[in-house]
């Protein structure tokens, strides 16, 4: 490179997913580092959690 700093070009990026959050869309840091922490001990490879696990996407496209 040169002696001279070369600039980046400035783009305005259009609304990502993240922002803005609704309030009903808050992410709830406290489960997501829950649910990291099961997955470290392989939590969620148990056969019954798994069970239950489809149970409940079952559920939730039937209630759609």
């Amino acid at each position: 490179m040169t002696s001279t700093t070369r600039r980046r070009s400035s783009r305005t990026e259009g609304p990502t997913r993240w922002s803005p959050l609704r309030d009903s869309e808050k992410i709830r840091w406290s489960r997501v580092l829950s649910a990291q922490a099961r997955i470290a001990v392989d939590y969620y490879d148990r056969e019954d959690v798994k069970e239950f696990l489809v149970d409940a996407v079952l559920d939730e496209l039937a209630s759609h």
